[in-house]
């Protein structure tokens, strides 16, 4: 399937024809309605007439394919289209022409229009010369008036329609993905000792304990999976001249690895509770934050001060696995996958 960038004017075919005048200004592929509207060849008159432009807005990357988030130009809502409902333009022409198909305003149920009002109001040769500024002046200030009300009126219908069915921006959603998880997981991972200290009363250990064990199987189990997912010569790869392309860097370094295991070593007096039978989970371990704290602090000699001091320095190692989500993430929307001359593909920085 063909990919788009972010800006990009295409034709999309899964329009529904949800509104009441939107089937009546489809276009063909080459952004020509139907009876012509500016094209120059029998070919661009061409029907069949079953697209509307959009221009896309992000790029989404799924488990299976590519999709992607446009606007429709005839009520500028957003909405979702995968690459085989979709026809990239780019002749001008075409897209000035489809464009005004999509906004194309139909008279109102009388038949009246900004045109009619103008011609109605005029006053036949029987108006004194006199008199005929005025009547041409309130003329114009009619149609000015009634081309306000239509444009108004449009907008307002737009907005109520959007509103009634939950569009943008009456709407909101929430995806939960995996990734998600794990970086509700890291948060969790960054700030539960110092919160829980400051703000949880003692009889929250315990829940808080446990939550902290399932968020550390999580986050392991995490990093065993970045490496599972590594390519066939990671190795080889890093030394070449590969290494810094934006698909190398996705995958997790040797670097975040090894910060991220310290961290997680770190991090098992939260839950050590769990499985002791001589302690609760408010007790002061000898390896614990509450302990380092009151080490760094109090000593009672300069080992036992730097011991603290660098328990807590450790403690700054949890904020890798947020860095690396953070990295990703731009990645993802930032560059995007085409295909070469050749029909390979590679990944160069989107529009």
């Amino acid at each position: 399937n063909r990919r788009y960038a972010v800006h990009d004017y295409v034709l999309i075919s899964n329009h529904n024809c949800t509104e009441p005048t939107a089937c009546a200004n489809l276009v063909n592929r080459y952004g020509f309605p139907e009876g012509g509207g500016g094209a120059t060849t029998s070919e661009e008159r061409r029907g069949p007439y079953f697209y509307l432009l959009a221009q896309v807005v992000s790029v989404h990357y799924g488990e299976d394919a590519q999709y992607y988030t446009v606007r429709r130009e005839d009520n500028m809502e957003e909405q979702r289209a995968d690459a085989q409902w979709m026809e990239l333009i780019t002749n001008l022409a075409g897209i000035d022409a489809a464009r005004a198909a999509a906004r194309k305003r139909e008279t109102d149920s009388h038949g009246v229009d900004g045109r009619s009002l103008h011609r109605a109001s005029r006053v036949d040769g029987s108006v004194p010369p006199w008199l005929r500024p005025c009547t041409d002046g309130l003329s114009n200030a009619t149609r000015h008036v009634w081309e306000w009300w239509k444009r108004f009126a449009y907008r307002l219908k737009v907005r109520t329609w959007a509103c009634l069915n939950g569009n943008r921006p009456y709407g909101c959603s929430i995806r939960l993905t995996g990734v998600n998880f794990f970086v509700l997981c890291s948060i969790w991972y960054c700030y539960i000792d110092q919160l829980r200290l400051a703000f949880v009363p003692h009889s929250g250990d315990f829940a808080c304990a446990v939550i902290s064990a399932i968020v550390w199987v999580a986050l392991f189990l995490e990093l065993v999976m970045e490496i599972s997912v590594r390519p066939k010569g990671y190795w080889a790869l890093i030394e070449s001249d590969k290494a810094y392309l934006p698909s190398t860097v996705r995958y997790l370094s040797n670097f975040h690895l090894v910060a991220e295991m310290i961290s997680l070593v770190f991090f098992v007096p939260e839950f050590m509770c769990l499985f002791s039978n001589s302690h609760s989970c408010g007790d002061r371990y000898a390896f614990s934050l509450p302990n380092a704290c009151l080490m760094s602090l109090y000593g009672p000699d300069r080992l036992h001060a730097f011991y603290g001091t660098a328990f807590l320095c450790m403690l700054r190692l949890r904020i890798f696995g947020l860095v690396r989500h953070w990295t990703k993430m731009w990645i993802n929307n930032t560059f995007v996958k085409v295909r070469g001359d050749n029909g390979e593909w590679r990944v160069q920085r989107g529009k």
